[in-house]
């Protein structure tokens, strides 16, 4: 993949992939109201929902976030880009049912960390890879850049897994990766969406 820029205009985002990457405007979405369903699959440093809506450990995936994000950053800094993550509370899918017709995915990562959001500029997607623990879910890192930080070239890498397959009462949730919601560790909430993608 190639390495990331060292700039970031405002209000642009990237999708990175092995062989081809794409751009994409990034807008923040109207104050609609709140999604009401909101599906957890790995959270809390790896662990997964179970039957009863408590939390059990998977030891398993923790281990393989933390090992492909920390890869990620060895070989984004080996490329001379200035890379870091912060530490993952949950990733999880909210199911805008806005328009009952058509389910959308809204896709969240917490963090433990103070980290503000509103600040993002840019949204790099990697192109998703199966992940190879659980059947339907895909990994895709997410990185972020602020281009009005103090360090515009600094990329924020977070880890998002995710179900391919989701369904609510049997019906297909529509996910194209490009709704996003980000939450720090005072629960402030920042939604970012992505309008297209184009090939660069």
């Amino acid at each position: 993949m190639p390495s990331l820029p060292r700039s970031a205009r405002k209000n642009k985002g990237r999708r990175r992939g092995a062989a081809a990457t794409t751009s994409a405007d990034v807008a923040a979405p109207a104050p609609d109201a709140e999604p009401r369903v909101e599906i957890v699959h790995v959270a809390a440093d790896g662990t997964t929902a179970d039957d009863d809506g408590g939390y059990e450990i998977d030891a398993a995936a923790k281990q393989w976030l933390t090992s492909v994000v920390d890869r990620e950053i060895v070989r984004l800094r080996s490329l001379g880009a200035k890379a870091s993550t912060l530490p993952l509370a949950n990733v999880a899918i909210v199911v805008d049912d806005t328009d009952p017709a058509k389910l959308t995915a809204i896709n969240r990562i917490e963090v433990a960390a103070n980290h503000d959001f509103d600040a993002v500029s840019q949204i790099l997607l990697a192109e998703p890879i199966a992940y190879p623990l659980k059947p339907d879910h895909a990994y895709v890192h997410v990185v972020l850049l602020n281009a009005n930080g103090d360090d515009p070239s600094a990329a924020l890498v977070l880890p998002y897994l995710y179900d391919t397959k989701l369904t609510v009462d049997g019906q297909p949730v529509a996910n194209d990766l490009q709704q996003w919601l980000f939450v720090n560790s005072r629960g402030k909430r920042t939604r970012h969406a992505i309008d297209n993608f184009e090939h660069v």
